[in-house]
């Protein structure tokens, strides 16, 4: 996930397995909160549709903005540190 240029982290990857041929997973990106949705929409199929290529795995990609903004910075260190 992280190869991708605006992909800033990826998190809470969750695959579940229904046999030798059929695999399906969530995982959640992070991205620069200034994105917009058009922008990221096209980004998480693009990603989805490697995947599936790549590894024949159905993946279902969600985001979270990064809030980079300094009213954040105490929550951030509160729970995330």
């Amino acid at each position: 996930m992280c190869s991708y240029k605006k992909v800033q982290g990826a998190y809470d990857l969750v695959l579940h397995n229904y046999g030798p041929a059929k695999t399906i997973g969530t995982i959640h990106i992070r991205l620069h909160n200034g994105m917009r949705a058009d922008e990221f929409h096209v980004l998480t199929k693009q990603i989805a549709k490697n995947i599936l290529d790549e590894y024949g795995l159905l993946l279902a990609v969600g985001i979270y903005a990064a809030n980079d903004k300094e009213k954040y910075k105490d929550i951030k260190r509160t729970y995330l540190e």
